[in-house]
């Protein structure tokens, strides 16, 4: 035997009794999932009137990575559903951010909870003019 092949059969060896006699069982724990439906109205903050076409989005922390999204119709309402699916252990935690923004107006980053399958939450925008405050 060469001294190459040698150095094989004495690695394989070492590698299959280091890895094959420690025989260990992964554990996945179970997946669970719930349907979010997230609902509310948008208004304008100095006078309580419906803003159309806010846009609510709901993007994950890490990448903001788009994974719903809604339009507010003529009465401000809006509506967006989707599925979350988190394994039981990470239950508390909850990877996305929700955004409530229309051009014109200072958006809003409400906090939400994952968990709870239907929540409303209703956001008032401030108009950038007014935000602004007055000219000198």
């Amino acid at each position: 035997m060469k001294k190459r092949d040698l150095a094989r059969t004495a690695l394989a060896i070492l590698v299959t009794a280091f890895f094959g006699c420690a025989t260990s069982t992964i554990v996945t724990p179970p997946v669970q999932e719930v349907t979010v439906q997230i609902e509310g109205t948008v208004t304008e903050l100095a006078t309580g009137i419906p803003i159309e076409g806010a846009l609510a989005e709901v993007r994950t922390i890490t990448t903001g990575t788009l994974f719903a999204e809604a339009l507010s119709d003529s009465t401000g309402a809006y509506s967006l559903t989707f599925l979350y699916r988190y394994f039981e252990g990470d239950r508390n935690f909850c990877p996305f951010i929700f955004i409530i923004s229309r051009q014109g107006y200072v958006g809003d980053t409400p906090s939400f909870d994952c968990i709870n399958d239907v929540q409303t939450i209703n956001v008032e925008l401030q108009n950038t003019a007014l935000a602004a405050g007055p000219i000198d």
